[in-house]
């Protein structure tokens, strides 16, 4: 992405006039969806910078905003960052896409209406687990592929 591909609204953004703080708000205000949006702002360095220097802080907002169970779904980080908040939209997505299949309706074996979350829970523990068995801490476990 080029400045000149950044979308008008945003364009704003590499101004050096406009102070850090009010890039930083703007960005936090952007939805972060699949992350795309927010990575392909990193290619303007003024912002790449910012996003490297408060990227923690940045990633604690998207996960307090759209994904406030992430930490707890999804345990196996080292220091949360937006690569990681991404995968874990990826991995909701993949829970979603489950979920949707085994609730259709024309599905001869579909999970009934008060099964769902149980279900759910249960989806999310498999992607616990699988974190469990790649942790240096449990090296006889032996790896999902």
């Amino acid at each position: 992405m080029t400045i000149q591909d950044l979308s008008p609204d945003l364009q704003f953004l590499i101004s050096q006039r406009i102070p850090p703080e009010l890039v930083l708000k703007t960005i936090q205000h952007l939805p972060f969806e699949d992350g795309k949006r927010v990575a392909s702002l990193s290619t303007i360095p003024r912002i790449n910078a910012l996003l490297k220097t408060y990227e923690h802080s940045i990633t604690r907002w998207y996960m307090q905003k759209e994904l406030r169970h992430a930490l707890s779904d999804f345990p196996d980080y080292d220091k949360p960052d937006l690569a990681w908040l991404t995968r874990c939209v990826e991995r909701y997505d993949v829970v979603d896409y489950i979920m949707e299949e085994l609730t259709w309706p024309d599905n001869c074996a579909a999970v009934k209406p008060h099964n769902i979350a149980l279900v759910n829970a249960g989806l999310l523990l498999l992607y616990r687990l699988q974190s469990l068995r790649q942790s240096p801490a449990h090296p006889t476990l032996p790896q999902i592929h």
